[in-house]
């Protein structure tokens, strides 16, 4: 990465063979050789309440993924307490909503660099919070994986790999 312009350069572009002749490849890569901006994670609005009922996207995913039913931390039903989770990436088990991050499969900034620089606010807010990409697991964790792809982390559990490549390739297919 060139600090002063922003720019990146890609020796390699690793990609996935498409899934139909006229469907373009899937590029797992980390970095694409392309000008864009800046990231800037202000740019990718996330933990939205975008049906208004006072649960953000975090709040939502957490109450998607436990295994029981969640408590709240006050009575208007707002943030998440407790609950039960797996972490996929681990197995490691959590009932403290503070102890999980929600996680980016494919992270904002990893989208920055590989397209997403070109999106509209808009676009950006949507990928930020788009179910299909998001997943709540330990954040020590999701802080080692930091913005990296799947050329560069795997989940510490290896059988989770294969479930993290596809959901991987389902957003990378969707967002184009």
């Amino acid at each position: 990465m060139n600090r002063k312009t922003g720019q990146y350069h890609c020796h390699r572009a690793y990609c996935s063979a498409p899934s139909s002749p006229s469907a373009p490849p899937v590029f797992i890569t980390d970095i694409q050789s392309a000008p864009f901006a800046r990231y800037n994670r202000k740019d990718w609005p996330h933990w939205i309440d975008e049906d208004n009922d006072c649960q953000n996207t975090r709040a939502e995913v957490l109450i998607e993924s436990s295994q029981i039913p969640v408590k709240f931390k006050r009575n208007r039903g707002c943030s998440v307490s407790h609950g039960l989770w797996v972490d996929p990436y681990t197995g490691m088990t959590f009932t403290q909503a503070s102890d999980l991050d929600i996680d980016h499969v494919v992270p904002l900034a990893h989208a920055h660099r590989t397209g997403g620089a070109n999106w509209s606010r808009e676009q950006k807010r949507s990928f930020a919070n788009d179910p299909d990409n998001l997943i709540a697991v330990d954040d020590r964790t999701n802080q080692k994986k930091s913005d990296k792809g799947p050329v560069r982390w795997k989940p510490p559990m290896e059988s989770y790999w294969c479930q993290y490549a596809r959901r991987w390739r389902l957003v990378k297919r969707t967002w184009a």
